[in-house]
């Protein structure tokens, strides 16, 4: 797995284990289905925060436990997808008009006509 799964799985049973204030091998599995109403219905978190945080458990209890719980089977939400933020052609003009060395603009206006995305 990649560093920040790891990461994120590790903070998933930290978090679990910090709200129910007990270790997470003492830990039964009414507690843990309570503990994913509480994220769904009381933190309202992300379908995401929830999907790793259902992986992350998931992984805890069945990989290192070796329990095989009913409550795990859970199936994450669905991915939605959103349309990104398009600048109308004022609003990217407005932003650039802003950037003053050249330099800037040049690499800004690159960037902008190649249509790359941030980490790009």
């Amino acid at each position: 797995m990649a560093l920040r799964t790891q990461e994120a799985y590790i903070n998933a049973v930290l978090q679990l284990s910090k709200r129910l204030k007990k270790s997470p091998d003492q830990i039964n599995e009414e507690e843990l289905r309570d503990y994913f109403l509480y994220l769904k219905n009381e933190k309202r978190v992300a379908d995401s925060t929830f999907s790793i945080a259902l992986c992350g458990i998931k992984f805890f209890y069945e990989r290192t436990l070796g329990k095989e719980w009913h409550i795990l089977q859970l199936t994450r939400p669905d991915r939605k997808k959103k349309l990104p933020v398009v600048f109308s052609m004022d609003e990217v003009k407005r932003v650039l008009d802003c950037v003053h060395r050249f330099q800037y603009q040049v690499c800004l206006k690159t960037i902008y006509a190649c249509g790359l995305r941030l980490l790009e």
